[in-house]
């Protein structure tokens, strides 16, 4: 029987830690969309949900020769922005975005302490990320907000062979708590294998507590 919580959400926070998913993936693999599929799923469920894009808090250029992808900026963001998030009462945490190690990954969790977080990669072929990434380019793909997609067939080729550069790293570092193949899948299958998978299944009891418990007045 899963453990009960007294009145307070914050006591519930404390002791379990608020549910923080994020998604990782090399470009084109479908981070956002399914990021947001699965907000979308959350909070007609009837719990209150929260989403950040990492990219879209790191846009601060040019950026550190020692940090290109601003991690730091885009941490130090999320440190900013959940309190806010919690405050108005989200009880679970959708985030996405590249990272590359488990070491980047804990400068982000080190932000958010009162959250349980699960690190899920979203993996494709090359031949699937390149065609992604191409219909993208040419827009046929969904809209993504930031520096508006290179027509460049050339430059669609190098961001192509980038992507399934990082992809092929990824897969051999394999750093992530889980991994979804999105191929041959829609926005919201994917999002319902992953919210499947037996590693987030066993969470779903902390989110079915944290939706009976109201938060605290003022919280």
């Amino acid at each position: 029987m899963a453990r009960q919580f007294g009145p307070a959400y914050a006591d519930a926070v404390d002791r379990a830690g608020v549910p923080f998913l994020w998604l990782c993936g090399p470009p084109g693999v479908g981070k956002s969309v399914v990021g947001y599929e699965i907000l979308v799923q959350v909070y007609r469920s009837g719990i209150k949900a929260s989403f950040l894009d990492f990219d879209q808090v790191g846009l601060c250029y040019p950026t550190p020769a020692d940090d290109p992808v601003n991690h730091r900026v885009k941490a130090q963001n999320l440190a900013a922005v959940w309190p806010a998030y919690r405050a108005a009462g989200a009880r679970c945490l959708i985030a996405v975005g590249a990272v590359t190690s488990r070491e980047t990954v804990s400068l982000y969790a080190g932000k958010v302490p009162d959250t349980d977080l699960t690190l899920c990669r979203l993996r494709a072929t090359p031949e699937r990320l390149t065609e992604r990434i191409f219909r993208r380019g040419l827009g046929r793909g969904p809209v993504i907000p930031g520096p508006p997609p290179t027509k460049s067939r050339q430059r669609l080729a190098a961001m192509a062979a980038e992507a399934i550069r990082e992809a092929a790293e990824m897969d051999a570092a394999d750093f992530a708590d889980l991994c979804v193949d999105t191929d041959n899948q829609n926005v919201a299958q994917v999002a319902q294998q992953l919210r499947a998978h037996k590693r987030m299944a066993s969470a779903d009891p902390v989110i079915r507590r944290c939706r009976t418990t109201p938060p605290a007045e003022g919280a």
